[in-house]
């Protein structure tokens, strides 16, 4: 059945449920468009005026998650970097099924990228000095690999004590640049 009076935030939302769905029985790569669209019941031009690969499914997911945290956060009184590291991995834990279906079909990288794109674009005038640029990549880095980690031990570790054992290595001088998605 064809989806009708939708909009493009939702047509988007169906086709990364189709493709997330249908990665649970098949391999990523192995996937086609058609399969994808017929899953969402959309179209292949939606498909195409709203994604150019298979890979931008998986980046909308993240920016998703990512968004969608922050707003959730937004009216919090988030006090320290504790606080919103157990926030952000407490509000990744419910993605947890989604989370590891991509790790597991190596699409990882993917949400690196993103990383990257959301904490570059989170400066309005992204006049960053090479050092802050090189922090930020650090910063990054650390992060994305907490999640990797995480992903491979199939995000058993609790995310309080993963926040926890995370902050513990942070030096007692540590100032985390927090950040607003700018949209």
């Amino acid at each position: 059945m064809r989806r009708k009076n939708t909009t493009t935030y939702m047509m988007k939302e169906y086709i990364t449920e189709a493709l997330l769905q249908l990665m649970k029985k098949k391999e990523f790569e192995k996937l086609t468009i058609e399969e994808i669209t017929s899953k969402a019941g959309v179209n292949r031009s939606t498909y195409y005026r709203n994604f150019k690969s298979k890979e931008m499914i998986i980046e909308f997911y993240f920016d998703n998650i990512l968004f969608n945290f922050f707003e959730k956060i937004k009216n919090e009184n988030i006090v320290d970097f504790s606080s919103y590291l157990k926030n952000l991995l407490k509000y990744y834990y419910q993605e947890r099924e989604n989370l590891l279906l991509i790790y597991k079909q190596g699409l990882s990288y993917i949400f690196l990228d993103e990383l990257n794109k959301i904490f570059f674009n989170a400066e309005k005038n992204n006049k960053l000095t090479d050092k802050e640029k090189i922090y930020r990549y650090y910063h990054i880095g650390g992060i994305f690999n907490i999640f990797s980690y995480w992903f491979s031990t199939n995000m058993d570790i609790l995310p309080e004590v993963l926040a926890d054992i995370s902050v513990s290595f942070l030096p007692t001088d540590f100032k985390p640049f927090l950040f607003k998605i700018n949209n």
